[in-house]
């Protein structure tokens, strides 16, 4: 269990960028323990850090020369799901900090020219009215920005599509994504139901949808399931693989219910 926020340890470095900037993936996840559920969190063991932005290039060049001069160095890196390399920073104790900011479309190579962000569909929704999570470390307090609960399992439930041609490292990706979702939801009540309560609120219907039928699609006996239960029960030995199982005939209608809600008002 983690008594301090992974994040913590970076905190000092992006202090000038926390209130630019949602905190997305592993780490964010484990501060809904840490603020809702008011609670250490088990250790995901997330390697990278993603911050959200609502835009990367110019307008965010002088935080990109900050980090130059706290020793990170800008990296293209080739994602295992892209096909053109990614913009990182890294630093040797710290490593790889990602940033990401809404698509623009097909403008050439914007998010190099300032601070390096890769354009995601995905943002908008996450950097939309976040959550403020108050973080104490080596004296100082930080504020850390975290998407609505909802919308933080929206977009990972959106990512665990995969096809019968789904390659190794697509169902991998997916299974990480559901491990999240399984992460803040199983075991949390409070957490099902601030999702659920949070999605009501999110437009176009047509993502819950697809949401609600990639869980089916990938869902108990799949490989991406087997990929997401078997991670989980490591985090969580005390759980039985029926616990999973059970959430899941459960989950699945309350989705149901977010739609009728979206269409009668309420």
């Amino acid at each position: 269990m983690r008594l301090v926020a992974s994040i913590a340890s970076w905190l000092p470095w992006i202090k000038g960028i926390l209130p630019h900037s949602v905190l997305l993936g592993g780490k964010a996840a484990e501060l809904y323990y840490f603020s809702i559920l008011e609670k250490p969190a088990p250790s995901l063991l997330v390697k990278e850090t993603v911050l959200g932005v609502e835009r990367g290039g110019k307008s965010l060049k002088a935080f990109h020369e900050h980090l130059v001069h706290q020793g990170f160095q800008r990296k293209m890196v080739m994602g295992s799901l892209r096909e053109k390399p990614m913009p990182l920073y890294h630093r040797e104790d710290l490593g790889f900090l990602e940033f990401r900011c809404p698509d623009k479309g097909k403008l050439k190579n914007p998010y190099l020219e300032g601070l390096s962000a890769i354009p995601d569909p995905w943002v908008n929704l996450l950097l939309e009215d976040p959550h403020v999570v108050e973080l104490k470390y080596v004296g100082q307090r930080y504020s850390v920005r975290i998407p609505q609960t909802g919308r933080f399992i929206l977009i990972n439930g959106l990512q665990i599509r995969t096809h019968k041609r789904s390659n190794l490292e697509v169902q991998y990706h997916a299974s990480q994504c559901l491990v999240l979702i399984l992460y803040l939801l199983v075991l949390h009540e409070e957490l099902r139901e601030e999702t659920l309560n949070d999605l009501v609120q999110v437009k176009p219907a047509l993502l819950i949808r697809e949401f609600q039928q990639n869980l089916k699609e990938n869902g108990p006996g799949t490989a991406v399931w087997e990929g997401a239960q078997n991670f989980f029960l490591e985090l969580f030995p005390q759980v039985k693989a029926v616990q999973l199982t059970s959430w899941y005939w459960k989950f699945l209608p309350s989705l149901s219910k977010v739609l009728i809600e979206q269409k009668t008002g309420g």
